[in-house]
């Protein structure tokens, strides 16, 4: 399948802008956003809900390395025309998940609820029940954002990665953003978690059902049985090794500091 090289040109001068724009709201929000959580809210809450954002956010690693694999395959098989074997990866993929996000979702409950760990963590300036819900609500997000993820990678199978990444840079802008205004506004943490997490998520879903309708794999679960999604396992854990190494070094420093 070849690509006249204007449309090449242009596609990676709209991903490499996009990328670069995203890297920049990410730098901005570090420098700018710290400022505005210790001059509202005060180190000691600011470090406590860092700490339970990114608890929360931890429970992404539970997507087992499955996404960058099996968005791999489908190219392989989309550009060889296989598309009745890549709507099985894809479908077994989706019911793998479906499995995740509800793992993702009663982890987060049981750590939300489970008497001590507010303690654990540390958590004296927060209220305990703020606290528990800012855990449930993160956790909850993170098992969205898996979901939506592997749906969003189906972009990159038909040459869309800019658009895409439209998608990535505006969740970006919303995660830095609403918090942070939120603070300056006078509003808790948990008001804080929790817009944020809903405005994310709707971007998430709307990217999602984007990709769901440019996707050259029907979706579904019906063309894949559970043998197929346990087969995925295997050949994704070198993604998720790498996956779970570094963001848990990055949350634990993370919490660390909190």
């Amino acid at each position: 399948m070849l690509i006249p090289m204007s449309t090449v040109v242009r596609r990676f001068s709209a991903a490499f802008t996009i990328s670069t724009a995203t890297m920049v709201v990410t730098m901005a929000g570090q420098i700018f956003a710290v400022p505005l959580y210790l001059a509202h809210w005060g180190a000691p809450v600011y470090g406590e809900w860092l700490a339970l954002t990114n608890l929360g956010a931890s429970l992404s690693v539970l997507n087992l390395g499955v996404q960058s694999y099996v968005t791999n395959d489908l190219v392989m098989h989309y550009v060889r025309g296989q598309i009745t074997e890549g709507t099985r990866v894809l479908h077994a993929a989706i019911r793998l998940y479906a499995v995740l996000a509800c793992l993702i979702i009663v982890i987060a409950g049981t750590l939300a609820f489970m008497p001590g760990v507010p303690a654990l963590l540390r958590i004296r300036v927060i209220p305990t029940g703020s606290a528990r819900l800012i855990l449930l609500v993160q956790g909850c997000y993170a098992a969205t954002a898996i979901c939506s993820g592997l749906l969003l990678s189906l972009m990159r199978i038909t040459l869309q990665y800019p658009r895409q990444l439209r998608y990535g840079l505006l969740d970006r802008v919303s995660v830095f953003l609403i918090p942070a205004s939120l603070a300056a506004a006078g509003g808790s943490p948990l008001q804080a978690s929790t817009t944020s997490v809903l405005v994310s998520t709707a971007i998430n879903c709307a990217g999602a059902r984007d990709a769901s309708r440019r996707s050259p794999f029907p979706i579904g679960i019906s063309k894949a049985t559970w043998r197929d999604s346990r087969g995925l396992l295997a050949p994704s854990l070198a993604f998720f090794a790498s996956t779970f190494c570094s963001s848990l070094v990055s949350s634990g420093i993370i919490l660390i500091l909190a």
